[in-house]
């Protein structure tokens, strides 16, 4: 898979809290698309990208003008099963 860096805008021991979180983004029309279940922690993904240059651009652009925390994460283990199908 082709693009092993996410952006990740929250991370919760309580799928029904990522859940909580996904819909409120959704609901904001931020276009979050998915949860990503990861050693134990639910993480709400916004994008995945192929280069760190690409996820640095978009992680600036989340943090200044959607006002949200965001971190980038690469994903080292088999990547397609961690994003959505349609990605």
């Amino acid at each position: 898979f082709r693009r092993p860096l996410i952006i990740i805008v929250g991370s919760f021991k309580n799928e029904n809290n990522a859940t909580g979180w996904l819909e409120k983004l959704s609901s904001a029309e931020y276009g979050v698309p998915s949860i990503l279940e990861y050693e134990g922690w639910y993480r709400v993904i916004f994008l995945s990208y192929a280069s760190v240059e690409q996820a640095e651009i978009e992680i600036d652009s989340i943090r200044n003008n959607l006002n949200l925390k965001a971190w980038i994460a690469y994903m080292i283990k088999d990547a397609k099963e961690y994003y959505p199908k349609n990605d």
